[in-house]
């Protein structure tokens, strides 16, 4: 049997810690679900899943559909990476703030969203911001380097 290259092993690697951090997010978000469906009641998790597939529908505002570009910029070095980093990290936070604000506005104007489901909506559109500060992993993804992302997300 032929030995791997050191590529095939790294390749090997990463999707390993990929597949891995899947399927600990996939069962962690199935163990959350029953629990908040236990703890909150037929209704109020409704109410609650309703909400959040407004907030997962706006989510693409979230990156813009940049992710791709930053990638294949830090591919090409053309730039430094801190730089196509540090736009990354502007773009992502203008679109969380645009989620922010459409939220709040719905929250506002939409009666079937004011008092607390609005509230709750705009609290969940609050945690987009944390997707500008993951710029680093589309630098590991441009290195093929997919195991400090997974890590990551297992902490």
């Amino acid at each position: 049997m032929p030995a791997l290259t050191a590529e095939v092993k790294g390749l090997l690697r990463s999707i390993s810690w990929s597949a891995a951090a899947k399927l600990l997010a996939m069962g962690s978000a199935l163990a959350v679900s029953v629990l908040l469906a236990r703890g909150l009641g037929p209704e109020t998790f409704g109410v609650y899943q309703y909400l959040l597939s407004i907030a997962t529908a706006l989510s693409v505002l979230a990156t813009l559909g940049l992710d791709n570009i930053f990638i294949r910029d830090l591919v090409k070095g053309e730039r430094p990476a801190g730089e196509i980093l540090a736009d990354a990290m502007a773009l992502r936070g203008i679109g969380a703030l645009l989620i922010l604000f459409i939220c709040a506005m719905l929250a506002l104007w939409w009666p079937p969203l004011k008092g607390k489901p609005g509230l709750l909506l705009c609290l969940m559109a609050l945690s987009f911001f944390t997707m500008a500060l993951q710029v680093s992993a589309l630098y590991a993804q441009a290195r093929q380097d997919l195991a400090p992302i997974a890590q990551s997300r297992f902490w």
